[in-house]
């Protein structure tokens, strides 16, 4: 998984290039730019590596444990080495680079485009490819409907990573070890969810577990806007994190399944892009909202809208998170109950002094 790949890269650069800063930045950016292509292919590539479709969801979370050991292993090592030498950092960094290359053109084909001769021609082939991705998004609904949820996630879970950050920073002073925080509890989220992803796929329709996803991330946020305390936060931050990426899991397998073979390479370039802008989107979205002595109202937002918008998923496909397994039976009534019993006491949460609600305690 390329996500994560480009830390020991990133530091070495920074390091040896520090008197440049806009070339670090360049060289950076062009380092995560082809990483993309990369993402956008084995997205694509994934569903030819099993034998059924059943296997999509096991396949994407194998994928995504294997890109945050190497995140973590790239930065352990990286580290080591940046600290040696700064140019043996790089030079390593493009030996690996060429190696998988030439690793990379040993793979059989699975489709693509062909060599388009000029500027020009290559240009009107890219625009009308742009054309088919946008067409292909729109019209396919079962593509369609998990990129509008991961990107609606992932934007809420955004804004309430980057204030967390705040939160850390004016009121505790953390500063840099806000954001050291952060990825380590959206870190610790997602390598969970990773996990879990497989089993509560088994076990349960994906549609729904869609819904459950902005659901579960709601009620963190109700507690996190009922107690806006660091160690709260954190919590909720990461339960919020583990359940977006059980969403990317199996919303990338509904991709794979729903786009067709010639066009499924352009659905996740889509893809890469909503799960990419999503998170910045949230930070120029919340950063002028931001206020010292805001944040619970902000909170208080965020979960409104992980809520109504799991509520709306449900709703355009009549199944709720606990309304349907994977073979699409009806759980006994009891269990319904037991779900019903558990969100009514939950909610008394909000009679108590912190949020003040006391008229609520009649009505729950």
């Amino acid at each position: 998984d390329p996500d994560h790949s480009l830390v020991g890269s990133e530091m070495c650069i920074r390091d040896r290039l520090g008197s440049s800063t806009w070339w670090a930045y360049v060289v950076v950016v062009v380092l995560l730019s082809c990483s993309r292509f990369v993402a956008a292919a084995k997205g694509a590539a994934l569903p030819h590596t099993v034998p059924s479709d059943e296997q999509l969801v096991p396949a994407n979370a194998v994928s995504s444990v294997g890109g945050v050991i190497a995140a973590f292993g790239g930065a352990a090592v990286g580290a080591l080495i940046v600290q040696a030498s700064p140019a043996a950092g790089l030079a390593l960094a493009a030996g690996a680079y060429l190696a998988e290359s030439a690793r990379f053109r040993g793979l059989p084909s699975v489709g693509g485009g062909q060599p388009t001769g000029t500027l020009r021609t290559g240009l009107a082939q890219l625009r009308d490819d742009l054309a088919t991705e946008v067409r292909t998004v729109v019209r396919e609904v079962e593509v369609r409907r998990p990129l509008i949820a991961v990107g609606a996630h992932r934007f809420l879970l955004g804004a309430g990573s980057v204030l967390l950050v705040l939160i850390a920073d004016t009121r505790y002073d953390l500063e840099a070890t806000g954001y050291a925080v952060v990825l380590a509890v959206t870190g610790a989220g997602a390598f969970i969810g990773t996990w879990t992803a497989p089993d509560l796929a088994r076990r349960f329709d994906s549609h729904a577990l869609q819904a459950a996803a902005f659901v579960a991330a709601g009620a963190a946020a109700v507690v996190g806007a009922s107690w806006p305390e660091l160690g709260v936060l954190i919590v909720a931050v990461g339960a919020a994190a583990l359940s977006f990426q059980v969403l990317k899991i199996v919303a990338e397998a509904l991709i794979q399944r729903g786009a067709p073979d010639p066009v499924r390479g352009r659905a996740f370039a889509v893809y890469d892009v909503v799960y990419n802008a999503a998170f910045v989107l949230a930070a120029l979205a919340l950063v002028p909202l931001w206020d010292e002595g805001a944040e619970r109202r902000l909170l208080w937002g965020i979960a409104v809208a992980f809520v109504a918008i799991g509520a709306l998923l449900a709703r355009t496909r009549r199944l709720w998170p606990w309304s349907a397994t994977v073979d699409g039976e009806r759980p006994r009534a009891d269990r319904r109950r037991r779900v019903a019993a558990l969100g009514i006491g939950a909610s008394l949460v909000l009679a108590f002094p912190e949020v003040g609600w006391t008229w609520f305690a009649t009505i729950g």
